[in-house]
């Protein structure tokens, strides 16, 4: 059985992007953490919005956070 990562990463919440996103922090364990970051701030702010529980969420600063949260996560 595959051992899942406890942290997730998402760059760009486009048309393409919002709803890959979305897809996949819902299916994410509650114990999961999902670090996410595009360039315009009302898309982070309408994805949070959407995914309703926002205490797995970290809204990462720009790519490199993003980047730096998963790899430090993953273990």
């Amino acid at each position: 059985m595959t051992t899942l990562p406890k942290s997730f990463g998402f760059i760009g919440l486009g048309a393409m992007g919002f709803p890959m996103a979305v897809q996949l922090f819902q299916h994410l364990s509650p114990s999961a953490t999902f670090a996410i970051y595009d360039v315009d701030s009302s898309a982070l702010n309408r994805f949070i919005d959407k995914a309703g529980d926002s205490s797995q969420i970290y809204k990462a600063q720009n790519s490199r956070d993003v980047a730096e949260h998963a790899v430090s996560k993953f273990e």
